[in-house]
Protein backbone atom coordinates (compact mmCIF):
# COMPACT_ATOMS: atom_id res chain seq x y z
CA UNK A 1 0.00 0.00 0.00
CA UNK A 2 2.97 2.32 0.57
CA UNK A 3 4.61 1.74 -2.82
CA UNK A 4 4.86 4.48 -5.45
CA UNK A 5 1.77 4.75 -7.67
CA UNK A 6 2.10 2.73 -10.87
CA UNK A 7 1.39 4.00 -14.38
CA UNK A 8 -2.04 2.35 -14.74
CA UNK A 9 -3.09 3.39 -11.23
CA UNK A 10 -2.16 6.99 -11.96
CA UNK A 11 -3.87 6.84 -15.37
CA UNK A 12 -7.07 5.54 -13.73
CA UNK A 13 -7.05 8.46 -11.32
CA UNK A 14 -6.17 11.15 -13.88
CA UNK A 15 -8.39 9.97 -16.73
CA UNK A 16 -11.47 8.85 -14.82
CA UNK A 17 -11.51 9.61 -11.08
CA UNK A 18 -10.25 13.19 -11.11
CA UNK A 19 -12.81 14.50 -13.59
CA UNK A 20 -16.59 14.78 -13.72
CA UNK A 21 -19.19 12.02 -13.92
CA UNK A 22 -18.91 11.91 -17.71
CA UNK A 23 -15.20 11.06 -17.60
CA UNK A 24 -15.78 8.60 -14.78
CA UNK A 25 -18.21 6.52 -16.80
CA UNK A 26 -16.75 7.13 -20.27
CA UNK A 27 -15.35 4.03 -21.91
CA UNK A 28 -12.31 4.76 -24.09
CA UNK A 29 -10.47 1.47 -23.76
CA UNK A 30 -10.28 -1.67 -21.65
CA UNK A 31 -8.15 0.15 -19.08
CA UNK A 32 -11.17 1.54 -17.22
CA UNK A 33 -12.14 -1.18 -14.72
CA UNK A 34 -15.47 0.53 -14.28
CA UNK A 35 -16.90 -0.90 -11.05
CA UNK A 36 -13.58 -0.48 -9.27
CA UNK A 37 -13.14 3.03 -10.71
CA UNK A 38 -16.54 4.13 -9.35
CA UNK A 39 -15.66 2.78 -5.89
CA UNK A 40 -12.32 4.61 -5.97
CA UNK A 41 -14.12 7.85 -6.85
CA UNK A 42 -16.45 7.40 -3.87
CA UNK A 43 -13.51 6.93 -1.50
CA UNK A 44 -11.76 9.98 -2.98
CA UNK A 45 -14.85 12.12 -2.37
CA UNK A 46 -14.90 11.20 1.33
CA UNK A 47 -11.23 10.67 2.22
CA UNK A 48 -9.08 12.52 -0.34
CA UNK A 49 -6.73 11.43 -3.11
CA UNK A 50 -3.79 10.01 -1.17
CA UNK A 51 -2.38 6.77 -2.71
CA UNK A 52 -3.45 4.77 0.37
CA UNK A 53 -7.07 5.97 0.00
CA UNK A 54 -7.15 5.21 -3.72
CA UNK A 55 -6.01 1.64 -3.00
CA UNK A 56 -8.51 0.91 -0.20
CA UNK A 57 -11.28 -0.57 -2.45
CA UNK A 58 -8.83 -3.10 -3.87
CA UNK A 59 -7.60 -3.94 -0.36
CA UNK A 60 -11.16 -4.51 0.90
CA UNK A 61 -11.88 -6.90 -1.95
CA UNK A 62 -8.60 -8.66 -1.12
CA UNK A 63 -9.63 -9.14 2.51
CA UNK A 64 -12.98 -10.56 1.41
CA UNK A 65 -11.13 -12.95 -0.90
CA UNK A 66 -9.33 -14.47 2.10
CA UNK A 67 -12.72 -15.29 3.63
CA UNK A 68 -14.00 -16.75 0.35
CA UNK A 69 -10.87 -18.88 -0.11
CA UNK A 70 -11.31 -20.31 3.39
CA UNK A 71 -15.00 -21.01 2.72
CA UNK A 72 -14.29 -22.81 -0.57
CA UNK A 73 -11.46 -24.82 1.00
CA UNK A 74 -13.71 -25.83 3.91
CA UNK A 75 -16.42 -26.83 1.44
CA UNK A 76 -14.19 -29.48 -0.13
CA UNK A 77 -11.45 -30.20 2.42
CA UNK A 78 -10.75 -30.25 6.17
CA UNK A 79 -9.89 -27.36 8.49
CA UNK A 80 -6.13 -27.95 8.22
CA UNK A 81 -6.22 -27.54 4.43
CA UNK A 82 -8.44 -24.46 4.77
CA UNK A 83 -6.09 -22.73 7.20
CA UNK A 84 -3.08 -23.54 4.99
CA UNK A 85 -4.95 -22.14 1.98
CA UNK A 86 -5.54 -18.72 3.57
CA UNK A 87 -1.99 -18.78 4.94
CA UNK A 88 -0.65 -19.20 1.41
CA UNK A 89 -3.17 -16.78 -0.06
CA UNK A 90 -2.32 -13.94 2.33
CA UNK A 91 1.43 -14.52 1.84
CA UNK A 92 1.64 -15.00 -1.93
CA UNK A 93 3.58 -12.11 -3.56
CA UNK A 94 1.51 -11.77 -6.74
CA UNK A 95 -1.70 -11.55 -4.69
CA UNK A 96 -0.21 -9.08 -2.21
CA UNK A 97 0.69 -6.90 -5.18
CA UNK A 98 -2.53 -7.05 -7.22
CA UNK A 99 -4.79 -6.76 -4.18
CA UNK A 100 -3.06 -3.63 -2.95
CA UNK A 101 -2.93 -1.55 -6.14
CA UNK A 102 -5.72 0.66 -7.43
CA UNK A 103 -6.85 -1.58 -10.27
CA UNK A 104 -9.72 -4.01 -10.86
CA UNK A 105 -7.86 -7.29 -10.43
CA UNK A 106 -8.78 -7.80 -6.77
CA UNK A 107 -12.56 -7.54 -7.45
CA UNK A 108 -12.04 -9.76 -10.49
CA UNK A 109 -10.78 -12.48 -8.12
CA UNK A 110 -13.73 -11.83 -5.79
CA UNK A 111 -16.34 -12.29 -8.51
CA UNK A 112 -14.50 -15.34 -9.89
CA UNK A 113 -14.70 -16.99 -6.45
CA UNK A 114 -18.35 -15.98 -6.05
CA UNK A 115 -19.12 -17.28 -9.55
CA UNK A 116 -17.69 -20.67 -8.65
CA UNK A 117 -19.66 -20.77 -5.39
CA UNK A 118 -22.92 -19.76 -7.09
CA UNK A 119 -22.45 -22.39 -9.81
CA UNK A 120 -21.66 -25.01 -7.17
CA UNK A 121 -24.84 -24.04 -5.33
CA UNK A 122 -26.86 -24.33 -8.55
CA UNK A 123 -25.52 -27.84 -9.19
CA UNK A 124 -26.65 -28.88 -5.71
CA UNK A 125 -29.94 -26.95 -5.75
CA UNK A 126 -31.01 -26.19 -9.34
CA UNK A 127 -33.48 -23.31 -9.49
CA UNK A 128 -34.11 -20.18 -11.53
CA UNK A 129 -33.22 -18.07 -8.50
CA UNK A 130 -29.77 -19.66 -8.22
CA UNK A 131 -29.27 -19.32 -11.97
CA UNK A 132 -30.06 -15.59 -11.75
CA UNK A 133 -27.54 -15.25 -8.93
CA UNK A 134 -24.90 -16.75 -11.25
CA UNK A 135 -25.84 -14.24 -13.96
CA UNK A 136 -25.79 -11.24 -11.56
CA UNK A 137 -22.36 -12.19 -10.17
CA UNK A 138 -21.07 -12.65 -13.72
CA UNK A 139 -22.40 -9.28 -14.89
CA UNK A 140 -20.67 -7.57 -11.95
CA UNK A 141 -17.48 -9.34 -13.00
CA UNK A 142 -17.85 -8.01 -16.56
CA UNK A 143 -18.61 -4.54 -15.17
CA UNK A 144 -15.28 -4.73 -13.38
CA UNK A 145 -13.14 -5.97 -16.27
CA UNK A 146 -13.80 -7.48 -19.70
CA UNK A 147 -11.18 -10.22 -19.23
CA UNK A 148 -13.76 -11.75 -16.88
CA UNK A 149 -14.64 -13.70 -20.02
CA UNK A 150 -11.92 -16.16 -18.92
CA UNK A 151 -13.36 -17.18 -15.51
CA UNK A 152 -16.92 -16.89 -16.84
CA UNK A 153 -16.67 -19.48 -19.61
CA UNK A 154 -14.14 -21.53 -17.66
CA UNK A 155 -16.55 -21.96 -14.76
CA UNK A 156 -19.46 -22.78 -17.09
CA UNK A 157 -17.31 -25.45 -18.72
CA UNK A 158 -16.60 -26.88 -15.27
CA UNK A 159 -20.37 -27.11 -14.66
CA UNK A 160 -20.73 -29.17 -17.86
CA UNK A 161 -17.81 -31.42 -16.85
CA UNK A 162 -19.47 -32.07 -13.48
CA UNK A 163 -22.29 -33.92 -15.27
CA UNK A 164 -19.68 -36.61 -16.06
CA UNK A 165 -20.80 -39.06 -18.72
CA UNK A 166 -24.54 -38.60 -18.26
CA UNK A 167 -25.51 -37.29 -21.73
CA UNK A 168 -29.14 -36.63 -20.75
CA UNK A 169 -28.14 -34.59 -17.70
CA UNK A 170 -25.46 -32.81 -19.72
CA UNK A 171 -27.94 -31.75 -22.39
CA UNK A 172 -30.34 -30.50 -19.70
CA UNK A 173 -27.54 -28.46 -18.09
CA UNK A 174 -26.58 -26.91 -21.42
CA UNK A 175 -30.17 -26.07 -22.44
CA UNK A 176 -31.55 -25.29 -18.99
CA UNK A 177 -28.58 -23.51 -17.41
CA UNK A 178 -25.60 -22.68 -19.64
CA UNK A 179 -27.46 -20.95 -22.49
CA UNK A 180 -29.93 -19.03 -20.23
CA UNK A 181 -27.03 -17.96 -17.97
CA UNK A 182 -25.11 -16.54 -20.94
CA UNK A 183 -28.22 -14.69 -22.15
CA UNK A 184 -29.09 -13.28 -18.69
CA UNK A 185 -25.47 -12.26 -18.09
CA UNK A 186 -25.40 -10.42 -21.43
CA UNK A 187 -28.66 -8.61 -20.61
CA UNK A 188 -27.59 -7.64 -17.07
CA UNK A 189 -24.13 -6.52 -18.25
CA UNK A 190 -25.66 -4.41 -21.01
CA UNK A 191 -28.00 -2.81 -18.47
CA UNK A 192 -25.11 -1.97 -16.12
CA UNK A 193 -23.12 -0.43 -18.98
CA UNK A 194 -26.02 1.77 -20.20
CA UNK A 195 -24.57 5.00 -18.65
CA UNK A 196 -21.20 4.31 -20.31
CA UNK A 197 -22.85 3.45 -23.63
CA UNK A 198 -24.79 6.74 -23.58
CA UNK A 199 -21.84 8.90 -22.47
CA UNK A 200 -19.19 7.23 -24.63
CA UNK A 201 -21.17 7.33 -27.89
CA UNK A 202 -18.59 5.10 -29.61
CA UNK A 203 -18.70 2.48 -26.85
CA UNK A 204 -19.05 -0.52 -29.16
CA UNK A 205 -16.41 0.84 -31.55
CA UNK A 206 -13.93 1.11 -28.66
CA UNK A 207 -14.88 -2.37 -27.48
CA UNK A 208 -14.47 -3.86 -30.95
CA UNK A 209 -11.10 -2.17 -31.48
CA UNK A 210 -9.90 -3.25 -28.06
CA UNK A 211 -10.80 -6.90 -28.60
CA UNK A 212 -9.48 -7.08 -32.17
CA UNK A 213 -6.29 -5.04 -31.89
CA UNK A 214 -5.66 -4.32 -28.20
CA UNK A 215 -4.88 -7.88 -27.15
CA UNK A 216 -2.39 -8.21 -30.01
CA UNK A 217 -0.14 -5.71 -28.22
CA UNK A 218 0.84 -8.49 -25.81
CA UNK A 219 2.37 -10.63 -28.55
CA UNK A 220 1.70 -12.36 -31.83
CA UNK A 221 -0.30 -15.57 -32.03
CA UNK A 222 0.94 -18.26 -32.18
CA UNK A 223 4.63 -17.28 -32.24
CA UNK A 224 4.73 -15.61 -28.82
CA UNK A 225 2.72 -18.27 -26.96
CA UNK A 226 5.87 -19.72 -25.28
CA UNK A 227 6.84 -16.22 -24.13
CA UNK A 228 3.40 -15.65 -22.59
CA UNK A 229 3.47 -19.07 -20.85
CA UNK A 230 6.89 -18.28 -19.40
CA UNK A 231 5.62 -14.87 -18.29
CA UNK A 232 2.61 -16.41 -16.53
CA UNK A 233 4.81 -19.00 -14.80
CA UNK A 234 7.29 -16.35 -13.60
CA UNK A 235 4.52 -13.99 -12.48
CA UNK A 236 2.59 -16.65 -10.57
CA UNK A 237 5.63 -18.17 -8.87
CA UNK A 238 7.86 -15.03 -8.60
CA UNK A 239 10.61 -16.56 -10.76
CA UNK A 240 10.97 -19.51 -8.35
CA UNK A 241 11.19 -22.65 -10.47
CA UNK A 242 11.10 -25.07 -7.51
CA UNK A 243 7.87 -23.64 -6.07
CA UNK A 244 6.32 -23.54 -9.55
CA UNK A 245 7.14 -27.18 -10.30
CA UNK A 246 5.88 -28.30 -6.87
CA UNK A 247 2.54 -26.51 -7.31
CA UNK A 248 2.04 -27.67 -10.92
CA UNK A 249 2.87 -31.29 -10.07
CA UNK A 250 0.58 -31.21 -7.03
CA UNK A 251 -2.29 -29.83 -9.10
CA UNK A 252 -1.70 -32.47 -11.78
CA UNK A 253 -1.76 -35.21 -9.13
CA UNK A 254 -5.11 -34.01 -7.78
CA UNK A 255 -6.47 -33.83 -11.33
CA UNK A 256 -5.66 -37.52 -11.72
CA UNK A 257 -7.51 -38.13 -8.45
CA UNK A 258 -10.54 -36.38 -10.02
CA UNK A 259 -10.59 -33.49 -7.55
CA UNK A 260 -13.30 -30.93 -8.33
CA UNK A 261 -11.08 -27.89 -7.80
CA UNK A 262 -8.42 -29.46 -10.03
CA UNK A 263 -11.04 -29.97 -12.74
CA UNK A 264 -12.04 -26.31 -12.33
CA UNK A 265 -8.44 -25.17 -12.98
CA UNK A 266 -8.29 -27.54 -15.95
CA UNK A 267 -11.56 -26.07 -17.30
CA UNK A 268 -10.12 -22.57 -17.06
CA UNK A 269 -6.98 -23.60 -18.93
CA UNK A 270 -9.01 -25.26 -21.70
CA UNK A 271 -11.18 -22.14 -21.98
CA UNK A 272 -8.13 -19.86 -22.14
CA UNK A 273 -6.63 -21.93 -24.97
CA UNK A 274 -9.95 -21.88 -26.86
CA UNK A 275 -10.36 -18.09 -26.50
CA UNK A 276 -6.78 -17.44 -27.58
CA UNK A 277 -7.35 -19.53 -30.71
CA UNK A 278 -10.72 -17.87 -31.43
CA UNK A 279 -9.44 -14.29 -31.03
CA UNK A 280 -5.95 -15.15 -32.34
CA UNK A 281 -4.61 -12.87 -29.62
CA UNK A 282 -2.74 -13.32 -26.36
CA UNK A 283 -3.78 -12.28 -22.86
CA UNK A 284 -1.26 -10.71 -20.44
CA UNK A 285 -0.23 -12.75 -17.41
CA UNK A 286 -2.30 -10.60 -15.04
CA UNK A 287 -5.49 -11.66 -16.85
CA UNK A 288 -5.07 -15.10 -15.25
CA UNK A 289 -4.73 -13.78 -11.68
CA UNK A 290 -8.15 -15.29 -10.85
CA UNK A 291 -6.60 -18.78 -11.14
CA UNK A 292 -4.15 -18.26 -8.28
CA UNK A 293 -6.58 -18.82 -5.34
CA UNK A 294 -7.78 -22.13 -6.81
CA UNK A 295 -4.21 -23.25 -7.44
CA UNK A 296 -3.29 -22.37 -3.86
CA UNK A 297 -6.25 -24.35 -2.52
CA UNK A 298 -4.96 -27.37 -4.44
CA UNK A 299 -1.45 -26.73 -3.11
CA UNK A 300 -2.85 -26.64 0.43
CA UNK A 301 -4.37 -30.07 -0.11
CA UNK A 302 -1.03 -31.43 -1.30
CA UNK A 303 0.65 -29.99 1.80
CA UNK A 304 -2.06 -31.64 3.89
CA UNK A 305 -1.13 -35.03 2.39
CA UNK A 306 2.46 -34.65 3.62
CA UNK A 307 2.02 -32.75 6.90
CA UNK A 308 -1.33 -33.92 8.25
CA UNK A 309 0.33 -34.89 11.54
CA UNK A 310 0.63 -31.17 12.37
CA UNK A 311 -3.13 -30.64 12.24
CA UNK A 312 -3.46 -30.35 16.01
CA UNK A 313 -0.91 -27.53 16.14
CA UNK A 314 -2.08 -25.51 13.13
CA UNK A 315 -3.52 -22.62 15.20
CA UNK A 316 -0.10 -22.10 16.78
CA UNK A 317 2.14 -22.77 13.79
CA UNK A 318 0.14 -20.89 11.11
CA UNK A 319 0.95 -17.35 12.39
CA UNK A 320 4.61 -18.28 12.79
CA UNK A 321 4.73 -19.71 9.27
CA UNK A 322 3.10 -16.57 7.90
CA UNK A 323 5.70 -14.41 9.66
CA UNK A 324 8.46 -16.53 8.12
CA UNK A 325 6.87 -16.14 4.65
CA UNK A 326 6.75 -12.36 5.03
CA UNK A 327 10.40 -12.27 6.10
CA UNK A 328 11.37 -14.35 3.04
CA UNK A 329 9.35 -12.04 0.76
CA UNK A 330 10.99 -8.97 2.28
CA UNK A 331 14.52 -10.40 2.18
CA UNK A 332 14.25 -11.46 -1.46
CA UNK A 333 12.37 -8.33 -2.60
CA UNK A 334 9.75 -10.48 -4.36
CA UNK A 335 7.26 -7.59 -4.56
CA UNK A 336 9.77 -5.62 -6.63
CA UNK A 337 9.16 -8.15 -9.43
CA UNK A 338 5.65 -6.75 -9.85
CA UNK A 339 6.03 -3.15 -8.78
CA UNK A 340 8.26 -1.69 -11.47
CA UNK A 341 8.20 1.96 -10.40
CA UNK A 342 11.40 3.03 -8.70
CA UNK A 343 11.10 4.28 -5.13
CA UNK A 344 13.63 6.88 -6.31
CA UNK A 345 10.67 8.59 -7.97
CA UNK A 346 9.61 10.20 -4.69
CA UNK A 347 13.07 11.75 -4.46
CA UNK A 348 12.41 13.36 -7.83
CA UNK A 349 9.07 14.66 -6.56
CA UNK A 350 10.86 16.23 -3.59
CA UNK A 351 13.37 17.80 -5.97
CA UNK A 352 10.56 19.15 -8.15
CA UNK A 353 9.06 20.88 -5.12
CA UNK A 354 12.13 23.12 -5.08
CA UNK A 355 11.73 24.19 -8.73
CA UNK A 356 10.02 27.57 -9.26
CA UNK A 357 6.43 26.97 -10.28
CA UNK A 358 6.80 29.13 -13.43
CA UNK A 359 9.23 26.65 -15.01
CA UNK A 360 8.40 23.39 -16.76
CA UNK A 361 9.86 19.97 -16.02
CA UNK A 362 10.42 17.63 -18.94
CA UNK A 363 10.62 13.86 -18.73
CA UNK A 364 13.26 12.79 -21.21
CA UNK A 365 12.64 9.32 -22.74
CA UNK A 366 10.89 8.09 -19.58
CA UNK A 367 7.34 7.73 -20.90
CA UNK A 368 6.61 4.78 -18.62
CA UNK A 369 6.67 7.12 -15.62
CA UNK A 370 4.78 10.00 -17.21
CA UNK A 371 1.36 9.26 -15.68
CA UNK A 372 2.88 8.59 -12.28
CA UNK A 373 4.63 11.96 -12.32
CA UNK A 374 1.41 13.63 -13.47
CA UNK A 375 -0.37 12.10 -10.47
CA UNK A 376 2.21 13.41 -8.00
CA UNK A 377 2.15 16.74 -9.84
CA UNK A 378 -1.58 16.91 -9.08
CA UNK A 379 -1.08 15.79 -5.49
CA UNK A 380 1.75 18.22 -4.66
CA UNK A 381 1.00 21.21 -6.92
CA UNK A 382 4.32 20.75 -8.71
CA UNK A 383 5.55 22.65 -11.78
CA UNK A 384 4.04 21.58 -15.11
CA UNK A 385 5.54 18.28 -16.27
CA UNK A 386 5.57 17.06 -19.87
CA UNK A 387 7.09 14.14 -21.74
CA UNK A 388 9.65 15.11 -24.36
CA UNK A 389 12.19 13.47 -26.69
CA UNK A 390 15.67 14.74 -27.56
CA UNK A 391 14.41 15.86 -30.98
CA UNK A 392 11.71 18.05 -29.44
CA UNK A 393 14.05 20.13 -27.28
CA UNK A 394 14.22 23.60 -28.77
CA UNK A 395 17.23 25.88 -28.53
CA UNK A 396 15.15 28.82 -27.32
CA UNK A 397 14.09 26.95 -24.19
CA UNK A 398 16.56 28.60 -21.83
CA UNK A 399 14.91 27.56 -18.58
CA UNK A 400 14.15 23.89 -18.48
CA UNK A 401 14.62 20.97 -16.14
CA UNK A 402 15.21 17.56 -17.64
CA UNK A 403 14.71 14.21 -15.91
CA UNK A 404 15.39 10.78 -17.36
CA UNK A 405 15.52 7.21 -16.06
CA UNK A 406 18.60 5.00 -15.94
CA UNK A 407 17.32 1.47 -16.53
CA UNK A 408 20.55 -0.23 -15.48
CA UNK A 409 20.73 1.48 -12.08
CA UNK A 410 16.92 1.76 -11.79
CA UNK A 411 17.16 5.36 -10.70
CA UNK A 412 16.34 8.83 -12.05
CA UNK A 413 18.92 11.30 -13.29
CA UNK A 414 18.67 15.09 -13.49
CA UNK A 415 20.12 17.21 -16.29
CA UNK A 416 20.76 20.86 -17.00
CA UNK A 417 20.80 22.37 -20.49
CA UNK A 418 23.70 24.55 -21.70
CA UNK A 419 24.02 26.47 -25.00
CA UNK A 420 27.27 26.45 -26.98
CA UNK A 421 27.66 28.26 -30.32
CA UNK A 422 23.95 28.29 -31.21
CA UNK A 423 23.69 24.60 -30.36
CA UNK A 424 23.10 22.90 -27.06
CA UNK A 425 24.55 20.08 -25.04
CA UNK A 426 23.00 18.28 -22.09
CA UNK A 427 25.18 17.87 -19.05
CA UNK A 428 24.45 15.64 -16.10
CA UNK A 429 24.02 17.35 -12.75
CA UNK A 430 23.15 15.80 -9.38
CA UNK A 431 23.11 12.36 -10.98
CA UNK A 432 20.78 10.60 -8.49
CA UNK A 433 17.94 11.81 -6.36
CA UNK A 434 18.10 9.28 -3.53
Amino acid sequence: MSYVMMYDEAATYLHYCDEGIRNLLTFRNLNNHLLHTVLVRIFIEFFGNHPFVIRIPSLLFGLSNIILVYYISRLFFNKFTSVISILLYSSFPILIHFESIARGYSPKITFSLLLFLSCYKYLNMPSKKNMLIVAIVSSLGFLTIFSFILPFFGTLLWVVIQTNNNKILKSKIIVGFIIPTIIYTAIFSLFLYIPSIILSMDFFVYLFNATTTGAKSYGNFPGDVPVIIKGIFNSFFFNNIFIGIFIVCGSAYLSIKKNEIAFLVLSHLITAVALIIIFKALFPARSFIFLVPFILILTSKVIDLFFSKFQNHINLTAPLMQLVFYLIISKNNYLELYHKNSSDLLGVVKYMNEIPIKFKVYLLDAAGFYMTFKYYHKLNNLPVIEHISYEEIEENQKHMYLITYNRSSKSFIGFSKVFTNNSFSIYKSMSHFN
